[in-house]
């Protein structure tokens, strides 16, 4: 193995390295990743032209909420997205190689967001952010000099994809009478925005993702039956002609090749995230032949032994892919190497377990898709683990905290409970107005189930969860106290009419938006009456499981004082409440000493409650 592929191999077997890519001249390789001194989260580079290479750090040996990173197109440093005061007033920043960094985001912005470097304006950057007033300007970044020009006013619109020379963009607005309408806008033009489609027959949704040339928008849409499709709409005909279905899953936003733009492949979440590709016109050019022969025999060589190719890219004569693997393996990285030689990297994880799916029947006889992980001792302990959103799903990825409890003994089941995405219209819509209603009935009969096959003793049932997970598991354990034994959430809202609240001060509009549809309007006394029955708060009083508090003194969505009371009111009411409440922590807990202590308290909470004290130590 040479110093390059060994590099690869020991860094991408580590967790928390994520979102990797090539430069477009394939001579560097960039990702997400703990610092290697301080364990801090940062943007990683490693120089594939070096016989002595190793990853190294372009940002400070200091903590940072990073989310996103990019090369620039043309080849001088890395875009990064990141929260530096973890209040999601999300900052861009274009970080050089040798490691200076300079923000983009003009000063009184905030939730910027980048939308794409145009292709023949290598050292721009096009960014969407939110004014002091509410605007939503589309703004021209000199990634050389930082200085900005404001190309679009305002955009009102749910979301924009730029085509690739940056004069072009298509946006989704919704429509009065309801559902959503395409529109094409000349950027910085007088010329009214140009209807592409005002209604999709029979849509559910129709969302932009991306626009090759002037002509040709690809989008997901639910054209027919239930799921989500990838379809293409050929503008100058305003026809929409479904590309990619896959039965009983939606499909993802593409896989666009980095340098032209082009859409190469469907993504498409089974039981682990994996590609499709997409035919290639037979009048194309030979390159694009080639881009997608490679693509196949990468598919086909990740599938072979359970694998799924998340991930392709092809620049500089160099492949990279990234490869997800259930249980035995985390997410791992390969192939950043000559072209011909491929492969990729799988390091060896023998303590996990591995984790397998399970379709749970709902009491009204939906099939609820779950991922089970056993640990080697299993003893009837299982905690359910329910993910956030609502509108996120579980897969069978390996995943750290999963991992974790299971070698402590205690089974992990996830739940894609109604409101999930992934599996349809019909099954994502099935949350709103059911948070205490249909969902909670859909973790009520997941418990129920699991107890029922034999896999959950029904006193060693605990629940946990993060963001919206931790909200049901507040709600499960105080409206089926007899049902829980343990209970955690990690930046759960414990009172909706506060977290409500709390988002429209900071005009977390499009957050705040999607909840007030689903969960109930504030600003209206019925609404407020819904939110108020809906609470975990509401019903503290009935709360017996021992539950763990964990949250960010610093979380712009979940006020810390309605946790405290929560803790208050459990603790007068006689429940054992515990609190682990970080001052340098938002909504989630980023910072990984924070995090080590976080899962720490978790596992020794469900220990103690779900296994007893017979087999601590």
């Amino acid at each position: 193995m040479s110093g390059i592929d060994q590099v690869i191999a020991t860094w991408f077997g580590r967790a928390g390295i994520s979102g990797p890519a090539l430069t477009p001249d394939g001579r560097k390789l960039t990702a997400l990743g703990p610092h290697p001194v301080t364990g801090a989260a940062t943007v990683l580079a490693l120089d594939l032209t070096s016989t002595a290479a190793d990853m190294r750090p372009l940002l400070p040996a200091h903590a940072r909420d990073l989310r996103f990173q990019i090369p620039t197109r043309d080849g001088t440093g890395v875009l990064v997205v990141d929260d530096p005061e973890i209040d999601r007033s999300f900052d861009i920043a274009y970080v050089r190689w040798d490691g200076t960094r300079r923000s983009l985001v003009p000063a009184g912005l905030r939730d910027a967001r980048p939308l794409d470097v145009p292709r023949d304006r290598p050292h721009e950057l096009l960014i969407r952010a939110t004014t002091p007033d509410g605007d939503r300007p589309v703004l021209a970044i000199d990634l050389r000099t930082g200085v900005p020009t404001v190309r679009q006013p305002h955009l009102a619109a749910l979301d924009v994809v730029v085509g690739r020379d940056g004069s072009t963009a298509v946006t989704r607005v919704a429509r009065p009478q309801g559902g959503v309408r395409l529109e094409r806008v000349r950027l910085g033009s007088p010329i009214p925005p140009e209807l592409l489609v005002d209604r999709i027959a029979d849509a559910v949704e129709a969302i932009p993702w991306a626009l090759e040339g002037h002509d040709r928008l690809w989008i997901g849409a639910t054209v027919e039956g239930d799921t989500r499709r990838l379809c293409r709409l050929d503008v100058g005909r305003t026809t929409v002609t479904s590309v990619v279905a896959v039965d009983g899953l939606d499909v993802d936003p593409p896989l666009l090749h980095t340098s032209s733009g082009q859409v190469m492949a469907a993504r498409v979440v089974d039981d682990l995230p994996g590609l499709v590709p997409i035919p290639v016109d037979a009048d194309a050019p030979a390159q694009e032949h080639r881009r997608h022969r490679r693509l196949v025999e990468a598919i086909r060589a990740t599938t072979a032994d359970g694998r799924s190719l998340q991930h392709w890219d092809l620049a500089g004569g160099r492949e990279l892919h990234t490869v997800c693997a259930s249980g035995a393996a985390p997410v791992t990285v390969g192939g950043a190497r000559d072209s011909q030689r491929g492969g990729a990297h799988r390091p060896a994880r023998g303590a996990d377990r591995p984790t397998g799916r399970r379709a749970g029947p709902a009491s009204d006889g939906v099939e609820l898709r779950s991922y089970l992980t056993t640990p080697t001792d299993h003893a009837g302990a299982l905690v359910l683990r329910v993910h956030g959103g609502p509108w996120e799903r579980d897969d069978a990825s390996w995943d750290p905290l999963t991992q974790t409890c299971a070698r402590a003994g205690i089974a992990v089941l996830r739940v894609n409970y109604r409101g999930s995405t992934g599996f349809g219209a019909r099954h994502a819509a099935g949350a709103i107005d059911q948070f205490d209603r249909r969902v909670l009935d859909d973790l009520r009969d997941a418990v129920r189930h699991a107890v029922r096959i034999g896999i959950a003793r029904a006193d060693r049932v605990g629940v946990m969860g993060h963001s919206f997970g931790g909200y049901l598991s507040l709600l499960l354990a105080t409206r089926e106290p007899a049902s829980v034994a343990a209970a955690i959430s990690w930046s759960g809202p414990a009172d909706l009419r506060a977290s409500l609240a709390a988002m429209s001060e900071r005009a977390d509009r499009a957050f705040n938006g999607t909840w007030v549809r689903a969960a109930g309007d504030p600003t209206t006394a019925a609404g407020r009456a819904r939110l108020a029955a809906a609470s975990p708060i509401t019903h503290v009083a009935a709360l017996r499981a021992p539950t763990l508090i964990i949250g960010g003194l610093r979380d712009p969505r979940v006020p810390p004082a309605t946790l405290r009371s929560f803790a208050h009111r459990a603790r007068a009411a006689g429940a054992d409440v515990a609190e682990l409440l970080f001052e340098d922590e938002g909504h989630g807990i980023r910072r990984p000493a924070n995090r080590i202590r976080a899962i720490e308290t978790i596992v020794t909470h469900l220990r103690r409650h779900l296994l007893g004290a017979e087999r601590q130590g």
